[in-house]
């Protein structure tokens, strides 16, 4: 068995800073992951130089059930000082568009600098680890702990592995339920699965199941580990971890496993059922920064659109963002359409105004009296691609030029041009969103240091909880802002 003051589950951006914060505090920090390498979703963002942050970070960029949460710990650890840290490990980088900070040559600077934070506090990082049981024997409580886990379940749900979970009596031990001749049995385990500690056998009953050892050495060797390995777990809050790669407890356990945003890189529902089998409300959570997808009449219409790019004002639920959007081969996506998804719920109208800089009323009736002569086509290609204005051109269904268009058509071209409206199908699913909506309820969370209101020394940091930050760097600064917070705290 080895005992950690802390040990981390997660080890992205919020789990890494996490780490490296709570380590330079002096603290024996163990952080893990079941991927093979850290800070996989910081390696492949910003198209692979890392959007790491942003000059404009406020609470308002955010989505939450509690919108003031994010609050104290944006104002705590801002950009300004994740730019300081950036500058420390001299990393070069820029500003693109609308405060958004990128790396200059490769996101994976970025990750060498936080692992090189983790060495300096010599934190202990096991990749592919697997954690199959997490025990909280002081939490114990009916309905509640001893929690048979997987998290490398292959879907978005968690899947409990055999045996089922099981509850608790009040009392400090683990239990196990009723089995028939022949069933498995299971309480804590040591890391040859032998039996350690049940509810209903005292120590010495417990001993006789696994049978006495011939040599008198072996069995105080045996005895003593035992005693060890029960008081690391029912003493000072600890956690009881059982992993493929060995036994660990720790005063604090943080988890940092973030939502189910892109599964294919191991994303799962692990923190979610943590949280809730510990007692802990979680919020539906949706993809979010997510391309929509069109129904298949409208879809037929703009498939020879895929690829084109425009500027664009995207309105839903009378917020608004202006950005490009880009047609796809399924729908419609880029930055605008990314920020919009956030706020759209299914059957909702998504408004375009695909010219902002121009009131096409206006501009069209004066266009009428210039060169009336003019054809519809060319005068929308002075706003949109040549594909674009062709494809609306036949969505006005006009023949002819400007001069014999009614004063109602113009109204009509004008509303489609400056407020074309649609009803996406759907979403790309999780599969293609940046992050999840929703998660661990923050009203049950210490918005100071990321501690659960009820079960002290559990925290939950970065994407995992009901905090969704805007496109362009901010759910990053969150990750660190968070992960810094649960580090000067565990």
């Amino acid at each position: 068995m080895h005992n950690f003051d802390v040990v981390i589950i997660g080890a992205g951006a919020a789990g890494l800073m996490c780490a490296a914060t709570a380590s330079g505090r002096g603290r024996k920090v163990l952080l893990i992951d079941h991927a093979k390498a850290v800070g996989e979703k910081i390696r492949i963002s910003g198209g692979g130089r890392c959007n790491f942050t942003n000059l404009n970070v406020s609470d308002k960029n955010f989505l939450s059930h509690n919108s003031h949460f994010c609050v104290s710990a944006l104002k705590r650890f801002t950009s300004q000082d994740f730019i300081s840290l950036i500058k420390k490990h001299q990393i070069d980088f820029h500003e693109k568009t609308l405060g958004q900070l990128f790396c200059n040559n490769s996101s994976k600077e970025i990750i060498e600098m936080l692992l090189r934070e983790c060495t300096e506090g010599q934190v202990e990082i096991k990749l592919e680890t697997k954690v199959n049981n997490i025990h909280s024997p002081n939490h114990c409580k009916p309905n509640s702990t001893n929690y048979h886990t997987d998290f490398l379940s292959s879907s978005p749900e968690l899947h409990f592995s055999s045996p089922e979970p099981h509850f608790c009596h009040p009392e400090p031990h683990f239990c196990h339920p009723e089995r028939s001749e022949g069933s498995e049995e299971f309480g804590l385990r040591n890391q040859n699965h032998e039996i350690l500690r049940c509810a209903q056998d005292d120590r010495s009953k417990a001993q006789e199941k696994r049978g006495r050892a011939k040599d008198d050495s072996k069995e105080k060797k045996g005895d003593n580990e035992e005693n060890q390995v029960y008081r690391d777990v029912t003493q000072n809050k600890n956690f009881y971890l059982e992993t493929n790669k060995g036994n660990f407890s720790c005063q604090s356990l943080v988890i940092a496993t973030g939502g189910l945003s892109i599964p294919k890189m191991g994303a799962t529902g692990f923190g979610y059922e943590i949280a809730r089998q510990f007692g802990i409300k979680v919020t539906q959570t949706y993809p979010a920064l997510v391309p929509f997808t069109f129904e298949e009449k409208l879809l037929e219409k703009t498939k020879l659109l895929s690829g084109i790019s425009v500027p664009a004002n995207v309105s839903c639920n009378n917020i608004s963002f202006r950005e490009a959007i880009l047609f796809t081969h399924r729908g419609i996506s880029g930055p605008s359409i990314l920020q919009i998804s956030s706020y759209w719920k299914h059957g909702e109208k998504i408004t375009v105004n695909l010219a902002p800089e121009t009131d096409i009323y206006s501009a069209l009736i004066e266009e009428k009296k210039l060169k009336p002569k003019q054809e519809i086509q060319t005068f929308l290609s002075q706003f949109l691609p040549k594909n674009l204005a062709d494809f609306f051109a036949k969505e006005i269904n006009h023949r002819g030029n400007l001069a014999d268009l009614s004063h109602q058509k113009i109204k009509e071209i004008a509303n489609l041009i400056n407020s074309w409206s649609f009803i996406p199908s759907g979403t790309e699913g999780y599969a293609k969103a940046e992050v999840t909506l929703g998660g661990v309820d923050v009203n049950e969370i210490s918005s100071k240091n990321f501690e659960s209101k009820k079960i002290p020394n559990l925290f939950f940091i970065g994407e995992v909880l009901d905090v969704t930050g805007w496109l362009g760097g901010y759910n990053f600064q969150w990750a660190w802002a968070s992960g810094k917070a649960a580090g000067e705290a565990v």
